[in-house]
Order: structure tokens, then C-alpha cells, then sequence
């Protein structure tokens, strides 16, 4: 996640659950401080990360990485 949020990678997608994890919290910190776009795999906003993670680049990453996520549903 930190490589999106340095411009390194376009985006960081995972499927787990992020309930009680401490580990992605810097991460999501991070990328949303460099101006990305961070939700749930639903693309609504990130409260208990029960629904995954999509961190993207831009609005329009995060929007192509939704209907694909949403598309395989």
C-alpha cells in the first residue's frame, strides 16, 4: 500500500478481512494522505474492512477496480 501511495503502483486489492487488523492501518493512513482513493470491494467507505480493501491511484483505477470486483460477484 505504500507503493500506491508513493506513485509506485496503480493499486493494492485484497479480499480478507481487516476487522480487528492492525496491519493494513498505516497503509490506509498513508494512501489516503497521498490523495487515493481507499474503500471496501463494495467502493463505499472503509469502517470495519469486514469487505476487503481496494486502495487505487486515482478515481479512475478505483472505478474500473470496483466493476471488476462487483462484475465476479
Amino acid at each position: 500500500m505504500a507503493w500506491v501511495a508513493a506513485g509506485r503502483r496503480a493499486a493494492y486489492v485484497t479480499d480478507g478481512h481487516l476487522k480487528d487488523s492492525v496491519h493494513f492501518t498505516s497503509g490506509i493512513a498513508l494512501c489516503q494522505a497521498a490523495g487515493c482513493v481507499v474503500t471496501n470491494l463494495a467502493g463505499e467507505a472503509v469502517h470495519t474492512g469486514a469487505q476487503g480493501l481496494v486502495a487505487a491511484s486515482d478515481s479512475a483505477i478505483h472505478r474500473e477496480l470496483i466493476d471488476l470486483v462487483t462484475r465476479r460477484s
